[in-house]
């Protein structure tokens, strides 16, 4: 006779059909209920068999969510210019500019080659800071037509209202962790920039992804506060 053996604590026996310890009926090592004896949760695996061999997980434990950070935004200030408030639209034309004269000095340089004067040494390095600052605004309100807001150093955040009116913004609150203040800074590498909610006491382990959707449309609650 071949030994039985208990589905439960997987000890065998050659003369019993209940297992003396689970009080359970044994079964022949064929049987499909036979189950494996182990915790599951987390645990790794030898999958055996198939065309993708390797390491399995048991039962993953699905991911922590990491605790959001309270925030709102502290101070809003509307971009104006002799109290017209400021476009996205303003940006494109202003980096249009620069751009443009460059490329109308470089058709008139090699138009003009071969009796090329002083003329051009004098503003060739006005019209490269121009075009320097033209790619930067053009990028500024290129990010901001798509994303609708920019971080920028000390804390501060311009922000596109959905009339393409820009603010000059403060965003803060607190840490879901630890209680502390918390800054919005975009960070990471060139090829993969991510804007968080950092906290100021541990930012290596305190932070959030920032959502700006969650705190609605920036005109909107400026006119609400006036």
């Amino acid at each position: 006779m071949s030994y039985l053996f208990c589905p439960e604590c997987l000890n065998r026996y050659k003369t019993l059909e209940h297992c003396p310890e689970c009080d359970i009926p044994l079964l022949p090592p064929t049987a499909p209920q036979l189950r494996q004896h182990i915790d599951g949760d987390g645990n790794s695996a030898i999958q055996i068999g198939g065309d993708h061999q390797g390491n399995i997980t048991i039962n993953q434990p699905s991911p922590q969510k990491r605790p959001i950070a309270l925030i709102q935004r502290e101070t809003i200030t509307p971009l104006t210019i002799a109290g017209i408030p400021v476009k996205n639209w303003w940006l494109f034309i202003s980096a249009a500019i620069p751009l443009l004269a460059n490329l109308l000095s470089i058709i008139d340089f090699w138009l003009k080659l071969p009796t090329v004067t002083s003329r051009h040494n004098d503003y060739g390095n006005l019209l490269m800071y121009g075009m320097m600052i033209g790619a930067l605004l053009l990028i500024t309100a290129a990010i901001l037509q798509r994303g609708r807001y920019i971080t920028l150093p000390f804390g501060r955040t311009v922000e596109r209202d959905k009339d393409g009116n820009l603010y000059l913004t403060r965003i803060g609150g607190t840490c879901g962790v630890c209680g502390a203040p918390v800054r919005v800074k975009t960070v990471g590498p060139k090829e993969y920039r991510q804007t968080r909610v950092i906290c100021t006491e541990n930012p290596d382990q305190h932070w959030a992804e920032f959502d700006r959707t969650k705190l609605g449309d920036v005109g909107e609650e400026y006119r609400n506060r006036q």
